[in-house]
């Protein structure tokens, strides 16, 4: 693949390098061009990864080390009894944002993740799991409405995870979860776990928001943790029922109580 990224770069730079000032029109084509080098940057990482060099080729032969693919230096798993938990050192990207070269890369990002979970302990297998997940974004604005979860690639990560950890994605046998936040680097953790554990986890990680590693708590907290579960939950069935989304959301496996 011949891919010029100086010329992409040369474009996006004429599209900042207004000196009168750099108009709207100006940002909206400089945001296409940058989601178009990011997609040649890929293809550019992944041919240098599938052609081996020669001293590449002589050190794999002889049992030498070797440099890491990009999947491996950005993912880690995890594999605890009944919790798996998997880090992508990448915020999930939004839809917009999802080229065939960017569904390919976190394709092999979240394969590489599973991997290596796989590598300390059998995967565990749920008849019905809960699924949360973490995106931590760099800040480039302090406009919130420019962080919408519901615009993020949230199936690419369901749909690769199911046959995995759980039979389907439907209500009978997954929920999910997901929060986002600031911070300096970007991120995003998945934890799978059974769905029954939800009431007997913690809080912790986001505020109000069920943490899957906490120690275990005595009676009297045990019952106020449940009961602020169930104000929590209750509280988001209310927000479902007016139409109304905030900056989580839960899949339709919640709402098979009000089905039931």
């Amino acid at each position: 693949m011949n891919i010029n990224l100086n010329k992409t770069l040369q474009e996006i730079n004429r599209k900042l390098a207004g000196e009168k000032g750099i108009s709207k029109d100006e940002l909206y084509k400089a945001y296409d061009l940058v989601i178009k080098l990011r997609s040649q940057l890929i293809g550019a990482i992944y041919d240098c990864e599938r052609y081996t060099t020669a001293v590449e080729f002589v050190n794999q032969l002889y049992g030498k080390p070797v440099q890491p693919k990009h999947a491996e230096i950005l993912t880690d798993g995890i594999t605890g009894d009944d919790t798996v938990t998997l880090t992508i050192r990448e915020p999930l990207p939004s839809l917009k944002e999802m080229t065939s070269a960017m569904q390919d890369h976190w394709l092999e990002l979240i394969h590489t993740a599973i991997a290596k979970a796989k590598q300390q302990q059998s995967l565990p297998r749920f008849e019905k799991a809960f699924v949360w997940i973490e995106i931590t974004t760099p800040r480039g604005s302090d406009n919130p409405k420019l962080w919408d979860i519901s615009n993020k690639a949230i199936n690419l990560i369901l749909n690769n995870l199911k046959g995995v950890f759980f039979e389907d994605d439907n209500l009978e046998h997954m929920a999910f979860g997901a929060a986002g936040k600031w911070g300096e680097e970007g991120v995003t953790v998945i934890h799978i776990l059974p769905f029954d554990r939800l009431a007997q986890i913690g809080l912790g990680g986001f505020k109000g928001i069920p943490c899957a590693f906490q120690k275990p708590m005595g009676k009297q907290k045990m019952k106020r943790f449940v009961s602020a579960i169930r104000s929590y939950l209750s509280s988001l069935f209310m927000l479902f029922k007016i139409g109304r989304h905030g900056g989580s959301t839960l899949s339709e496996g919640f709402r098979e109580d009000e089905s039931g």
